[in-house]
């Protein structure tokens, strides 16, 4: 005995109508490759939000496939050529038709219907492992887009009704039978709309599938709309920089930077381009860098009023890594000049009031697909031009590798913590020529005391004036003493191993004013160490 149904037995959900566009992209597996694993470093597995833990898949209208992921600060962006071709089943004019009289009838909002560009999000690592393991040279990649307009009988399913204006759904109803909801939070009056027993919704769903060869992977994918929008470099933002240049003032620098994140005006170096010059400061508090090099460059740092710009630690870390695939090396250790093209975006200013900065570093290889880039934060890096002194009263130079070596034999018995060392100059030149010196390196801890003497090395003025009583007439009669400091061994043989010159040039002038150190006492190159209290006596 055949039934008929009611509406007791009917499915509380209905499909109106639905189309399907199904894309296939094949790609190369190897550069897809190099593309996903890039995407799988920035990709940030560790968040609270499931879609940066994704690489981004997107169908480009030019023919190319899109990947990229982003942790919100570090991104990466790039293209890979693609074969693209597309079929649809069921007819988008026919369900426009369907939504319009839904529309009309009070069961659906009005609404743009049309297919977007083929995207989705896909776990970074899963991607990673599946086209890694993937047999072949290539790959296809399906996308399975389906739009559906779906009638659901809502108040049989959850006992609520649906108002035809807001598009809400409540459970409650005024006396003639409108919506009681508010439109907006900032409205006053009721929405008044019609509430229905039922609505019509549409859906937009996207699958992905790779195969290659007999090999077919059926990702689970999250929706693009929640992917966050990536930096846009127009073609004329690009301009050209010396790799080799970049590299080594970002090498002489990054050592020199904060580690402490919370403090993100130091967490990075302050980068300044224009006249000719790269210029590249950092400091963590203790101890200061600067270096200059001569560059050749469109690119300037001195838009809406600023100097330049604080990379960030990480992104320095980046172009570290970067730089070095730009440039070849000879056979006897020589390096080939090579360019890397950056970008530098600053801020549409929201008011009047508002100052423009910068808000993106962007690079990559010349007119590359790949785009790397790094977000700036509005911060004020300390005026360093106030730390570095202009002048040193008394200097000193010595072999570098010589004192290297003395102090890291110092640090043996020095205090673990503090890494405390007392430096010891005695010398009597009073003209401003270099003359021998003496100097004495020395520790005092738990562990132990030790003591060495540096030799070769010359200076002027390294000695200090010291009141030793008062003569006859009860003047004070003053006499020249070794001049004595304090400093971090750790910081002072950090700062001499990233130079490359034969001496260090040392620049004093008194035991609590910053340690200036140079190859030579006219290089433009500074590092600046800042002195100690010596909280022990130091033999």
């Amino acid at each position: 005995m055949m039934t008929t149904p009611t509406d007791a037995n009917r499915p509380t959900s209905r499909t109106i109508a639905a189309v399907t566009r199904t894309t296939t992209v094949r790609v190369n597996r190897f550069a897809l490759l190099d593309l996903v694993a890039e995407a799988k470093r920035f990709a940030d597995a560790k968040s609270t939000m499931p879609i940066l833990a994704t690489t981004l898949l997107q169908v480009e209208p030019e023919g190319k496939l899109r990947v990229a992921a982003t942790d919100l600060l570090r991104t990466v962006d790039g293209k890979v050529k693609a074969d693209v071709a597309t079929t649809t089943t069921g007819s988008l004019t026919d369900f426009a038709a369907a939504l319009n009289e839904s529309v009309r009838l009070g069961l659906a909002a009005e609404q743009s219907i049309a297919f977007p560009q083929p995207a989705v999000g896909i776990d970074a690592k899963k991607l990673h492992e599946v086209v890694k393991a993937l047999p072949g040279s290539d790959v296809d990649i399906v996308f399975s887009d389906r739009l559906t307009l779906t009638e659901v009988d809502t108040f049989r399913e959850n006992k609520t009704r649906v108002c035809s204006i807001c598009r809400k759904r409540s459970t409650q109803a005024a006396a003639d039978g409108t919506c009681v909801d508010k439109p907006s939070y900032a409205a006053k009056m009721p929405c008044g709309g019609k509430l229905l027993d039922t609505c019509r919704d549409v859906s937009h769903t996207v699958e992905v599938s790779l195969l290659s060869g007999k090999s077919r992977f059926n990702l689970r994918s999250l929706s693009s709309r929640d992917f966050p929008k990536l930096p846009a470099v127009a073609a004329s933002a690009w301009h050209r920089l010396d790799a080799v240049v970049l590299r080594e003032v970002l090498e002489k620098v990054a050592p020199t930077i904060s580690k402490d994140a919370t403090r993100s005006h130091l967490n990075g170096a302050l980068l300044e381009i224009g006249g000719g010059l790269l210029r590249g400061v950092s400091t963590d508090g203790h101890r200061l860098a600067k270096v200059d090099r001569a560059v050749t460059t469109t690119l300037r740092t001195d838009q809406g009023g600023q100097k330049g710009f604080v990379l960030p630690l990480a992104g320095v870390n980046e172009l570290l890594k970067f730089l070095p695939g730009l440039i070849d090396k000879l056979k006897k250790g020589a390096v080939v000049a090579a360019d890397v093209e950056v970008a530098l975006l600053l801020s549409a200013s929201a008011a009047s009031t508002d100052k423009p900065h910068y808000t993106t570093f962007a690079w990559r290889r010349p007119s590359s697909d790949v785009v790397y880039s790094q977000k700036l934060e509005l911060v004020q890096f300390p005026p360093y031009d106030q730390v570095i002194p202009r002048d040193s009263e008394k200097c000193a130079m010595a072999d570098r590798a010589a004192l290297v070596a003395a102090l890291k034999r110092m640090l043996i018995s020095a205090s673990e913590k503090t890494g405390d060392v007392k430096v010891t100059l005695r010398g009597d030149e009073d003209d401003g020529t270099l003359q021998p010196v003496q100097m004495r390196l020395s520790t005092d801890s738990d562990v132990g005391d030790a003591s060495e003497d540096i030799d070769d090395v010359v200076g002027t003025r390294c000695y200090e004036w010291q009141c030793s009583g008062r003569d006859a007439e009860g003047h004070k009669v003053s006499v020249r003493v070794p001049f004595v400091f304090g400093v971090n061994g750790n910081y002072l043989v950090a700062a001499l191993e990233e130079m490359s010159s034969a001496t260090v040039w040392m620049g004093f002038n008194g035991e609590l004013d910053p340690l200036v150190l140079k190859a030579f006492a006219d290089a433009a190159d500074v590092v600046v160490v800042m002195p100690m209290r010596l909280k022990r006596r130091v033999k």
